[in-house]
């Protein structure tokens, strides 16, 4: 990667890997970078809208990515945003969650986006939703 990172998320899509924010050790990121396995390397897409570390990245479609919750570095998320692989920036016109978490996970069951645990704004989450 072009950029250190911990606390990021990756999803696999075209046979590339994107890796989408994350902490470098001083700040929280919003840059996402994809992989190409072809050439062997690393090139930075559209920026998340917001920076977030502790956040869940899943492929909706083969051709779109969501990205919900986080930690910006003050306060957990409830956000949830898309990105269409090639745009130039990121859609926030989905609902957010019902409650701010980091560190979580999530998944498609059943056709429903669903969401499990995490880290909330004072302590750990045992909640689903969906």
């Amino acid at each position: 990667m072009n950029q250190m990172r911990s606390d990021a998320a990756a999803v696999s899509a075209s046979g590339k890997l994107y890796v989408s924010g994350g902490f470098n050790g001083n700040e929280v990121l919003q840059t996402v970078e994809v992989y190409s396995l072809a050439t062997n390397s690393w090139t930075e897409v559209a920026n998340l809208p917001s920076p977030r570390s502790g956040h869940c990245m899943l492929l909706y479609d083969p051709h779109t990515m969501i990205v919900l919750g986080g930690f910006n570095g003050d306060d957990r998320l409830t956000s949830v945003c898309t990105w269409k692989i090639g745009h130039l920036s990121w859609s926030e016109d989905e609902p957010p969650m019902k409650s701010k978490r980091s560190n979580f996970s999530a998944c498609f069951f059943d056709d429903k986006l669903v969401v499990a645990g995490g880290y909330s704004v004072s302590s750990t989450i045992s909640g689903v939703e969906k």
